[in-house]
């Protein structure tokens, strides 16, 4: 069974148990901890923290939770903004340790942005599409 880690930032560490009998240290980057099985749920966490305004979810440790993706998305169609959304993104998915490496692109289209997200996680790699109207 897999599962990912993702620590609240007040937390510098967390600890591992080793078969050996002794505790690992493992610095982490991230906002609450969650444990997901599949790649399903994962995508799921990950697009819904996407949707998130940043500062939306109150409590402890979820001042860093959600991103600047509807930000980015009122902003005047240039080049710019398409590559702070894919930035956007690909810094949302950095704070999730089995996510190990995101791809965004951006293209808009009409009054909507379609973001293509190529995820290579601890589960396998997946596509993602995501279609978000402008000005939202």
């Amino acid at each position: 069974m897999g599962g990912y880690l993702k620590m609240n930032p007040q937390m510098r560490d967390y600890k591992i148990w080793e078969e050996d009998g002794y505790f690992e240290h493992v610095a982490m980057r991230g906002v609450e901890m969650k444990c997901v099985e599949d790649l399903d749920c994962l995508v799921q966490e990950f697009i819904g923290e996407l949707k998130t305004n940043k500062g939306e979810v109150v409590g402890v440790g979820t001042s860093d939770y959600g991103s600047d993706l509807k930000r980015f998305l009122g902003e005047p169609e240039t080049m710019d903004m398409e590559r702070n959304i894919e930035e956007c993104v690909e810094k949302c998915a950095s704070g999730y340790t089995d996510i190990f490496t995101c791809d965004a692109n951006a293209v808009t289209i009409d009054d909507v942005v379609r973001i293509h997200i190529e995820l290579n996680t601890y589960f396998g790699v997946t596509l993602v599409e995501l279609d978000m109207k402008r000005g939202c």
